[in-house]
């Protein structure tokens, strides 16, 4: 029942202590491997990947299981007949038994058609997109007050009554489905003191209905009994999760479930647990999201693993080594029009030199960057990663510090969108928003009504040290407020959203770049968002005072560049020359010795400059 981590952070990583931080935009990417250590990744791969066990072990029985409802041993009846056997597995979306029918010599063209067909239909999401848009439904709030109250003190009297105020006469649909998934995630907060107690107790539907609670198999049994009112085929799975506390490798148990429903003749996944919010310092915060309502199947197995090849609805299954060697990855992922370009990085990558990753990215208006975090701390290594852009393919530069253990976080946003952070630290609240926002309406810049909205929309969780806003999409006018404030007081309206990670490790020979040393420089979200830019050199996050260095760039953004150091030109801008062969843009530059930082700017029309990154100079 392993809850996502953070709405930045829903698994724990290989080496993840139990706190996780969210990230503002700030630098970075990933694809091609090199100095990658194969022989020591291999080694570390083989002690992570730690499901191989004796088969005389003792079977453990997980508090986490969920029954599926359905009886797959119709499939080994040696006395059915194939076609038979075929159709069931079809109906099931049992892929992996299909594929392994399809491998048989024996197999019948015309079923091994069939069953090819019905893989297919599972290879991706299908069309979905239009419920998967993070925007909660309407109908969520439809709920007569009577009957809302009603289903929280007599769950069994009150919930058809629930769900007929959800999705009218029923009916298996997707957007049923999103209904009810929404309501699930509106109304049942996850009991992170129940999993942190380590004794997990009523998790039946009627149950959770009372507490308004639950852990994973409590959401995934109140989705079964709703689905089952209002006309759905839901099904509960049972498997493992790469979500909060994972080690890198499987337990003997199971320790997440999540719900497969039935709509038109295929199998969609539903993860409601991992919808409803995040945890963070063992306290659960309502984060809603659409990311595991209706995602691939294959999407599903970078981060959940049935126990049970059958209900993975893929093929070929993917089995435990593989799972536990691969990173995790998030559903935006994909959906922002990223694809991997192999190899991939292993869920614990280890390095014997600097590491080069390269991603492909569809599509425009979409920024990327990416940090480092120490596993030992939790906190983040500034300036540890590069991306460079070119086209559509986004290199990913990194590196370790020394021989500890990281965590390569990936980010992306929408250059067009606005995305608040969730949070802000209790100090940077208290002593800077709150006094800004109320000089605001000193300045009659915005309403009392306004400061008032803005005030009672944050909660204090000192134990975290933090502001929380308190999520509520419905509340129009109360978040209209927000938004206009956080727009006065200038704060950055692009928070990254998470799109995979994974593990860092030194070989045990590699020394790394060195503690304290700014490996890169410090990128400006312009240059975040830039699709097809790319610094040659210097890729150093510090150079020398009083020394020689020489930039060269390459651009399809900007047609000019130039750098300031502070002092050189008065202070103002040094332009950058293009070399006429090349074409990339170049300065041989004396950097003055009472110089403290040097910035490259940016210009798409030779007028306008935007500061792209900066460099430390060192004394």
């Amino acid at each position: 029942m392993r809850m996502r981590k953070d709405r930045l952070f829903r698994c724990a990583c290989a080496f993840a202590t139990a706190i996780a931080l969210a990230v503002p935009a700030s630098a970075l990417p990933f694809g091609k491997k090199s100095g990658s250590g194969t022989e020591s990744a291999k080694k570390e791969s083989a002690k992570a990947a730690k499901p191989a066990r004796s088969s005389r072990a003792r079977k453990v029985v997980s508090p986490f299981a969920v029954d599926t409802g359905i009886d797959f041993s119709a499939l080994s009846d040696e006395g059915r007949p194939d076609a038979e056997k075929v159709e069931l597995a079809v109906r099931w979306g049992d892929c992996a038994w299909l594929y392994a029918y399809t491998q048989r010599p024996d197999a019948d063209k015309a079923l091994a058609a069939r069953a090819n067909s019905a893989i297919a239909l599972y290879a991706g999401a299908g069309n979905v997109a239009s419920f998967r848009t993070g925007r909660m439904s309407p109908q969520v709030r439809a709920v007569p007050k009577d009957v809302q109250e009603g289903v929280f003190v007599k769950p069994a009297d009150y919930l058809p009554a629930v769900v007929s105020a959800l999705v009218g006469r029923g009916g298996a649909s997707l957007g049923n489905v999103k209904v009810l998934h929404d309501w699930i995630c509106d109304n049942i907060a996850y009991d992170a003191d129940m999993l942190f107690s380590g004794r997990i107790s009523g998790q039946d539907w009627e149950s959770v209905l009372k507490k308004k609670k639950a852990v994973c198999s409590g959401y995934t049994n109140l989705m079964n009994e709703m689905c089952r009112l209002a006309g759905i085929e839901s099904v509960g799975i049972s498997g493992w999760s790469k979500g909060f506390g994972y080690k890198g490798y499987l337990e003997d148990y199971t320790d997440h479930a999540w719900n497969a429903v039935q709509v038109g003749g295929r199998w969609y996944l539903v993860d409601c647990t991992w919808d409803a919010g995040i945890v963070e310092w063992k306290k659960f915060v309502k984060r809603y999201s659409t990311s595991w309502l209706f995602a691939a199947p294959r999407v599903f197995l970078y981060s959940h693993l049935p126990e049970k090849d059958d209900s993975q609805y893929y093929a070929p299954a993917l089995g435990k080594e593989q799972f536990v060697k691969e990173p995790f990855v998030e559903p935006e992922f994909f959906d922002f029009g990223f694809a991997f370009r192999e190899p991939l990085p292993d869920y614990t990558t280890v390095i014997s030199a600097p590491a080069e990753y390269e991603l492909s990215l569809s599509g425009s208006g979409k920024a990327v960057y990416a940090q480092l975090q120490s596993t030992a701390s939790s906190s983040f290594i500034p300036q540890s990663v590069w991306v460079n852009r070119s086209g559509g393919t986004v290199a990913l530069e990194l590196d370790v510090p020394d021989k500890e253990k990281y965590t390569v976080c990936v980010f992306a946003y929408n250059t067009a969108g606005v995305t608040w952070p969730f949070y802000y630290g209790i100090g940077e609240f208290e002593g800077s928003m709150l006094p800004k926002a109320e000089a605001l309406f000193a300045g009659k810049k915005i309403t009392e009504k306004e400061l008032e909205h803005f005030k009672s929309a944050f909660y204090k969780e000192p134990d975290n040290g933090r502001y929380y806003l308190a999520e509520d999409q419905f509340a129009t006018e109360r978040n209209n407020a927000v938004d206009k404030i956080l727009r006065l007081l200038e704060l950055s309206p692009h928070w990254g959203i998470p799109i995979f990670k994974f593990g860092l490790v030194s070989d045990g020979h590699y020394a790394g770049y060195g503690a304290g040393v700014q490996k890169y420089p410090y990128a400006y979200s312009a240059y975040n968002a830039a699709t097809s830019t790319r610094l040659v050199a210097p890729l150093e996050g510090s150079l020398a005072a009083g020394g020689s260095v020489r930039f060269e760039i390459e651009s399809g953004d900007y047609t000019a560049f130039a750098v300031s150091d502070g002092v050189s030109a008065g202070g103002g801008l040094v332009p950058m020359s293009r070399d006429p062969k090349t074409r990339a843009f170049v300065l041989e530059h004396d950097i003055p010795a009472e110089s403290e930082q040097l910035v490259v700017f940016g210009s798409r029309n030779g007028r306008n400059y935007e500061g792209l990154w900066v460099y430390a100079v060192r004394q």
